[in-house]
């Protein structure tokens, strides 16, 4: 996955997310055609509508989610977004911090088209994650100041700990080993690099998953919502 910042597109400039499923080799090297590697085309690309809604000339990022769901950092925006499998956009924020202010604190303009200072990236941390380890952590006032409705939208990104999991060979060209040191059942779910699920497969103990009929590429292995990535080589 990487983020096109599109400099060199023609008007209307615009950026956008692009996924590639890089051919291999049997001995595990990227292929060559001619002075290129492969692939000629995307499995998938994100855009916007209209497409020059989303543009950062430089910097910017993406990054796969543990729901499959795509985090966007649009840099000079200022913005950052989340999409799912569909394009839609589940939430999205646009930082209030500007030159001249805060929006909504320290002024308020008559457009929403406000300029923001630049973001470099943007990373989602989990309620799981290890530094909020006994700690409290209470929200504050939004940046921009209040009275703000409060936000109900719940995406599902929680992953549950997968320490007591463990998954091989990979790469692997047969099927995928799950090995649990927790009796309790376990869901694992494969998905492709366009964000599709290829499997869901639930069980306990030791299992296998077959992926014989699959085609070489890069997946996403989901366990218990953790995400991994795995390569199918044949």
């Amino acid at each position: 996955m990487y983020f096109n910042n599109g400099v060199d597109r023609p008007d209307p400039k615009y950026s956008s997310v692009e996924i590639i499923t890089p051919p291999l080799l049997s001995n595990g090297t990227y292929q060559m055609t001619g002075n290129l590697y492969g692939p000629a085309n995307p499995d998938r690309i994100y855009s916007s509508t209209p497409v020059e809604s989303f543009y950062s000339r430089i910097m910017g990022g993406a990054e796969m989610m543990a729901n499959g769901n795509i985090l966007i950092c649009s840099s000079l925006q200022g913005r950052f977004f989340e999409v799912n499998a569909n394009d839609e956009i589940v939430w999205e924020y646009k930082v209030p911090i500007t030159a001249n202010g805060i929006v909504g604190r320290d002024y308020f303009p008559t457009s929403n088209n406000f300029v923001s200072d630049p973001i470099f990236r943007v990373r989602r941390y989990l309620l799981n994650y290890p530094a909020f380890d006994g700690k409290t952590l209470t929200p504050g006032e939004p940046i921009e100041g209040g009275p703000w409705d409060d936000c109900d939208l719940i995406t599902a990104v929680e992953p549950i700990l997968v320490n007591t999991v463990q998954f091989y060979p990979n790469p692997t060209n047969h099927e995928i080993k799950i090995d649990s040191k927790d009796r309790s059942e376990i869901e694992v779910e494969l998905i492709s690099s366009q964000g599709q699920k290829i499997k869901s497969v639930k069980g306990m103990g030791t299992f296998a998953i077959p992926v014989d009929e699959l085609p070489s590429g890069l997946y996403i292995l989901k366990i218990n919502q953790q995400i991994e990535k795995i390569i199918i080589q044949h």
